[in-house]
């Protein structure tokens, strides 16, 4: 038997086909097969433009349910959980917000975790790490920091670690 040395068929997409934007920085499969591409942070935030999906043929900016981002808004998109649900933090300069998002790929409802509903209201978050069912929270300023972790069940909160800097610049 010969061994098949040839390549696999690659396509090309670009604006000409449909897309907004032709930065992306991360790429989602969900559970039914669709890509759910995030537009790179400072590309889609005006438009609010920040995930687009595509089957293969069509790209679409996804109408979301539930919670929304306002103009302005970064996204960054952190992971996706094995049913779906692209998690990540966004924050709002303008507005001095900043918190969780989670996206269920699935029926495209949006949830918004203000910091401040998280249990922290002195630090933003500025990062989060999956661990099981929930997530590692690092909520941080130059003032100090505090790690809370996140059930993904009910959202709710807790404290692990907190502690506010000796010497402050």
């Amino acid at each position: 038997q010969e061994l098949d040395l040839s390549l696999p068929k690659v396509s090309s997409f670009d604006l000409s086909d449909g897309f907004s934007t032709i930065c992306f920085e991360k790429t989602f499969q969900d559970p039914n097969g669709l890509l759910w591409l995030k537009s790179c942070p400072f590309i889609g935030w005006e438009y609010n433009h920040h995930f687009t999906t595509f089957d293969g043929h069509t790209p679409r900016i996804p109408k979301l349910n539930g919670d929304a981002f306002k103009n302005g808004t970064i996204v960054q998109a952190m992971d996706m959980t094995a049913e779906g649900v692209i998690y990540g933090i966004y924050s709002d300069e303008v507005r001095h917000e900043n918190g969780l998002f989670f996206l269920n790929t699935l029926n495209r409802e949006l949830k918004i975790l203000e910091s401040a509903d998280l249990g922290s209201t002195e630090y933003p978050i500025v990062s989060c790490q999956p661990d099981g069912n929930e997530l590692i929270l690092l909520f941080a300023s130059t003032d100090g920091f505090e790690i809370r972790r996140l059930d993904l069940n009910d959202y709710s909160s807790k404290s692990v670690f907190s502690e506010e800097y000796l010497f402050k610049p």
